[in-house]
């Protein structure tokens, strides 16, 4: 009887950790696909500048999700933390605490966006610069944010949390292992991918066409195996 409430509780986590893993990423798609393929257009400042002016509110609305997102991902380490801390418990801490430096050192970035909002709003302190220098320095601290914040620190974070998870699951009793390999291949393509736009900054296009996929499949596969079957005891 003992073994069979452990095994639903064992359930109820891994499927309330993959619920909120769906959240997180529905949320992360709408803040760092959407809004910006709504907002930027690469290399081309007016345009960008006029987007964000004519949906000051999407924009603004952005912002809040970015911080909003933050919730899910910490919420879904904390069930990660529950359903993995008997397989061991110091790499569930470890992959608990990456995840917390993550939200810690992206999280100022946000100041970054509103940064922009201010350049293009032209308060008086503001008016010793002309608008075409502002709506560049607009661009340049959109940039800084697309690029240096989510092409290098997201993808190294991401990357960095992904290895002790990959490691809980290829250990654990109670999920195929072949999940524990996806995520160890995701994680080194994230944190691959963060060094290549530091190193090589003209090849990194080219190796995101390679890293896109390992990247997208390790998390999607096991988000839906936490959300659907959530675990699998062996009898």
């Amino acid at each position: 009887m003992t073994e069979n409430l452990t095994n639903i509780q064992l359930r109820k986590t891994a499927r309330t950790a993959g619920l909120w893993y769906l959240i997180m990423t529905v949320m992360g798609i709408f803040t760092m696909i959407y809004i910006p393929s709504k907002i930027i257009v690469a290399g081309n400042t007016e345009a960008t500048v006029n987007n964000i002016l004519a949906n000051e509110s999407l924009y603004r609305f952005g912002i809040i999700c970015d911080l909003l997102s933050l919730i899910p991902f910490i919420i879904t380490v904390f069930y990660l933390y529950r359903l993995f801390k008997e397989v061991n418990i110091n790499l569930a801490k470890i992959m608990f605490a990456f995840v917390i430096a993550s939200v810690v050192v992206t999280l100022p970035f946000e100041m970054i966006n509103l940064a922009v909002l201010m350049l293009l709003g032209g308060s008086g302190y503001l008016a010793a610069f002309s608008q075409a220098q502002l709506h560049s320095m607009a661009m340049f601290l959109i940039n800084l944010n697309q690029q240096g914040v989510n092409a290098f620190l997201n993808d190294f974070f991401f990357g960095l949390w992904l290895l002790p998870f990959a490691y809980l699951v290829y250990k654990s009793k109670f999920i195929p292992k072949i999940f524990g390999i996806l995520l160890l291949i995701n994680g080194i393509a994230y944190i691959g991918d963060s060094f290549v736009y530091v190193l090589f900054p003209l090849l990194h296009e080219t190796v995101r066409q390679f890293t896109i996929f390992p990247i997208m499949i390790g998390e999607m596969a096991i988000m839906l195996w936490l959300l659907i079957i959530g675990v699998r005891i062996k009898k």
